[in-house]
């Protein structure tokens, strides 16, 4: 029978060396889930947030349209991290003209 390995033996086979753990209660301003079906989404859009160290801007309302969004990107073959960051500058200047 195989083990499944934990996440700290994954990380050390992606990058050996001293990881920093991040837990949810040290988060300020992180989206809660209130449902039970967009667990997914949240974890890939609070990876995405936090390696672009942007503000958490969405909520549970936002997941339909999230879901598009990853399913467009994906099929696409855009980049994860310019989409995004193309999406946090718009939303500056939509700020600022607005």
């Amino acid at each position: 029978m195989k083990c499944v390995p934990s996440a700290s033996d994954l990380a050390q086979r992606i990058k050996p060396g001293e990881w920093t753990a991040i837990y949810s209660k040290d988060i300020k301003g992180l989206p809660r889930q209130e449902d039970g079906n967009a667990c997914g989404i949240f974890m890939l859009m609070y990876a995405l947030y936090i390696v672009l160290g942007a503000d958490f801007d969405f909520t549970t309302g936002d997941m339909d349209t999230i879901r598009k969004w990853w399913c467009l990107l994906l099929l696409s073959g855009h980049s994860v991290v310019r989409f995004a960051q193309k999406r946090k500058y718009e939303d500056q200047i939509a700020r600022i003209t607005f």
